[in-house]
C-alpha cells in the first residue's frame, strides 16, 4: 500500500519576474520567480549572502489575485 504524503514549503523573499496568462479554458495562470536571501558567516569569520530562486506557480482564483496585487520587487 502507498501511503500519500505532502509537503509544505514557506518562502519569504522578493518577486522578480512575474508573468500573467490565461489558459485556453479561460483559468488565469501567473509564473513568478521568488528571490530568497540567506546570510551565513563562513569558516574565516567572514559574512557570505546567498540568493536562491524558486519558480511559483498559481492558477485559477490565486493567480488572479496575484496578477492584480503582486508587482516585480514586491516582498512576498
Amino acid at each position: 500500500q502507498i501511503m500519500a504524503s505532502l509537503n509544505l514549503c514557506q518562502f519569504i523573499g522578493h518577486i522578480g519576474k512575474i508573468e500573467n496568462r490565461y489558459m485556453s479554458n479561460g483559468d488565469a495562470v501567473v509564473n513568478c520567480s521568488v528571490a530568497v536571501n540567506e546570510s551565513y558567516k563562513d569558516k574565516n569569520g567572514e559574512k557570505q549572502e546567498k540568493t536562491e530562486w524558486i519558480n511559483v506557480i498559481a492558477y485559477r482564483k490565486l493567480a488572479e489575485i496575484m496578477a492584480t496585487y503582486c508587482t516585480k520587487g514586491m516582498h512576498i
